[in-house]
């Protein structure tokens, strides 16, 4: 049994790797260039490349990807031995082209909205899905059957951009039957939490 585990993680632990490093070498076959998008159209060369250095997206793919594997498991600086070093703390997963933010910073910051999104989704279409399938079952083949699959259907083949747009005009800015979407606490306001995500 403990061998069986010792396997498993090892090849837990190496598949982790084969993602990541995949996932880090699609991210820089990407052609945009990350200098670009942190200073602008207007930028000149020197400054697009002198934010490549401080960036280290100028060094070799092999040296990006072992200073990011090493930054996950220590402290790690980028420009080191300038005087314009950065520390990013452990786990580093580097910084933001676009708002120069630690991204460790910015999941954590966005990791309860994120959570509170998806656990609500989960909970509305798991439990929706259920009713609605129920009802589909014992009513196979009549009217109510195709309705819900319809339904269904009109539903899943609608952009969630333009459900999202349609759904806050009607109820938020037109008719202020939902407040304007905010996330709050749960642990500060459970109210507030569940008004803020209940639109979302």
């Amino acid at each position: 049994m403990f061998k069986y585990f010792i396997k498993r993680t090892a090849t837990a632990i190496v598949l982790l790797f084969a993602v990541v490093f995949v996932t880090f070498g699609l991210f820089m076959a990407v052609p945009a260039d990350p200098a670009r998008l942190s200073c602008g159209k207007t930028c000149s060369e020197d400054t697009r490349a002198n934010i490549r250095h401080a960036m280290e997206i100028d060094l070799p793919f092999t040296t990006q990807y072992a200073r990011f594997v090493k930054g996950l498991f220590v402290d790690r600086y980028y420009n080191a031995g300038s005087t314009q070093a950065r520390k990013c703390d452990a786990p580093c997963l580097g910084f933001s082209f676009r708002t120069d933010e630690n991204v460790t910073d910015v999941l954590q910051r966005r990791a309860p909205t994120t959570f509170s999104l998806a656990l609500g989704a989960s909970l509305i279409w798991l439990i929706g899905g259920v009713l609605l399938g129920m009802v589909s079952a014992l009513r196979r083949g009549k009217f109510v059957d195709k309705l819900v699959q319809s339904f269904a259907l009109f539903f899943s083949s609608l952009q969630i951009y333009l459900i999202g747009w349609v759904v806050s005009l009607y109820f938020v800015i037109k008719h202020h039957i939902l407040p304007t979407p905010t996330y709050v606490s749960p642990f500060e306001s459970l109210r507030g939490w569940s008004a803020g995500m209940l639109l979302p």
